[in-house]
């Protein structure tokens, strides 16, 4: 019995976050238009003002410039960039995380089918070389690796892929930090603080 175990990619390709953020921005009238949108790129992934306008090879002014002269520009700007960041970076974190998910499946789907095919427990031949079978490092993987298959496991996560993020039985505790006092002493926090993923 053989069993045809996908393989990854030798190289797997990343989402490029400045075409995806390109591809939200309008087109702006006007002189410039290019460099307009190369410095609202910069401006998505949270530079600031200046930085944005040096790395688009723009003075501070003439964003200034811009800001005055173009108010589609500066409506732009100041309403729709907060919403758009806000989004790219949802959206980016759940594509490295959709794919960090497939390339750990995949290499747990590699070693399920050796498990499969050879068995778990791992046989040597009588000179105590190793034969078929699982090492031992890959069966305390597979250990470690059960918990993702669970019936609770795969609701929750195509509850994340249908883009439902209500809180339920998910929540992300952040850790509590104690910070010194004006005396030294530590500040501690009322309570832990609680978000929903």
């Amino acid at each position: 019995m053989t069993i045809d175990v996908l393989s990854l990619p030798d190289k797997v390709n990343n989402p490029d976050p400045v075409e995806l953020a390109k591809d939200r921005i309008p087109e702006f009238s006007g002189e410039n238009e290019f460099l307009k949108k190369r410095y609202l790129v910069y401006r998505i992934f949270d530079f600031n003002v200046t930085d944005a306008a040096d790395m688009s090879g723009v003075r501070y002014a003439t964003v200034l410039k811009w800001r005055r002269d173009d108010q589609a520009f500066r409506d732009w700007e100041m309403a729709e960039l907060p919403n758009l960041r806000k989004n790219i970076m949802a959206e980016m974190t759940l594509s490295q995380f959709y794919r960090n998910m497939w390339m750990a499946m995949m290499i747990d789907a590699k070693l399920l089918g050796r498990a499969v095919v050879e068995g778990i427990i791992p046989i040597v031949d009588e000179n105590g070389k190793y034969v078929s079978g699982l090492r031992k490092e890959e069966r305390e993987y597979l250990e470690k690796t059960r918990g993702r298959y669970s019936a609770e496991s795969l609701h929750s996560l195509l509850r994340v892929a249908s883009g439902d993020l209500s809180q339920d039985k998910s929540t992300l505790i952040v850790e509590t930090v104690y910070i010194s006092g004006p005396r030294g002493g530590p500040v501690e926090p009322e309570e832990p603080a609680e978000n929903g993923l």
